[in-house]
């Protein structure tokens, strides 16, 4: 298991958290997800072997947000 932060600008209000949420829930090899517009951080924890951190990067842009830091965790 691995978990990743993500500082993710672009978060409004809880609608835009919710979005990234179950978006990102839905992908395979995502154990657990956690996602905060208060605080401007998503945290994924998923397996490694089955999907990289860089394509939670890619699909929390292609959702309109921009990730502006990734860190191990």
């Amino acid at each position: 298991m691995k978990t990743m932060e993500f500082e993710v600008s672009g978060m409004k209000c809880s609608g835009c958290s919710s979005k990234i949420f179950n978006t990102i829930s839905e992908m395979d090899g995502v154990v657990e997800v956690s996602v905060s517009h208060d605080d401007n951080f998503a945290k994924i924890e998923f397996e490694e072997q089955k999907i990289k951190s860089l394509e939670f990067k890619t699909k929390i842009e292609e959702l309109g947000f921009k990730v502006l830091k990734m860190k191990k965790v």
